[in-house]
């Protein structure tokens, strides 16, 4: 990543983390890209990005595209904590498929504790995100997304889902990196044995050959060079 969009990056990062999700302040940007979900039972699905075209979030503003950085991943589409699933609040979009994409997102974010940021057209870059940089992003994604039936997700949805996830999504975060540190290590403790396999696998420096006197062949035993006579 250049200097100039890490820059960028960090600075909308900071604008959105520190923008209240209840402000006057729209949301510009757009949902893009295409992906496949299917079940695999339990009220799981398997995400897999379209490698050409994959699914992204384009902010308006500063033209910056995330994306997940996980070409597929395993989700139960749960951004929204079960708690909040349940309430029955007039006119708040809460089930899971009204704002899919936006929940893809920030389910891959929440897994691998990063996201791809691009320029557009440009190459991706991993970022590593916060928990608090992952769900201001899903908020920007709520306010860009729709229904199934193409109905825009409301301000008081996005809001509401914000701040959810805010209250009750600390603990899925915490396994994750949790997860992270123990295969972190695994990782560590499987290059060490490598490591000393190869040492082992080594074998020593060929020695000199010596004669029956102690001498070196083709020099003097107390490593002078031969004796030249004519």
């Amino acid at each position: 990543m250049t200097s100039k969009i890490a820059m960028m990056v960090a600075k909308y990062l900071a604008r959105e983390v520190k923008k209240f999700a209840a402000s006057d302040e729209s949301d510009r940007g757009e949902l893009l890209g295409k992906y496949k979900i299917t079940p695999v039972g339990n009220g799981l699905f398997w995400c897999e990005l379209d490698a050409r075209d994959p699914l992204r979030y384009r902010d308006e503003k500063t033209g910056l595209e995330f994306s997940p950085a996980l070409g597929a991943f395993k989700t139960d589409k749960g951004s929204i904590p079960k708690i909040v699933q349940r309430v029955k609040a007039l006119g708040l979009q809460l089930k899971e498929d009204d704002a899919e994409r936006s929940y893809l997102i920030h389910d891959s974010a929440y897994q691998s504790g990063t996201v791809r940021v691009r320029k557009s057209g440009a190459d991706w870059s991993p970022l590593t995100l916060t928990r608090e940089q992952a769900d201001a992003l899903m908020h920007d994604c709520l306010s860009a997304d729709s229904t199934p039936d193409g109905k825009p997700i409301s301000r008081a949805t996005a809001f509401a889902v914000y701040q959810a996830v805010r209250r009750f999504s600390g603990g899925p975060w915490r396994k994750y990196r949790a997860q992270d540190k123990v295969r972190e290590a695994a990782v560590a403790m499987i290059l060490t044995a490598n490591r000393m396999a190869m040492r082992k696998s080594t074998p020593p420096p060929a020695q000199p050959e010596t004669g029956s006197s102690g001498r070196m062949a083709g020099g003097r035993a107390d490593g002078g060079g031969a004796t030249v006579r004519n």
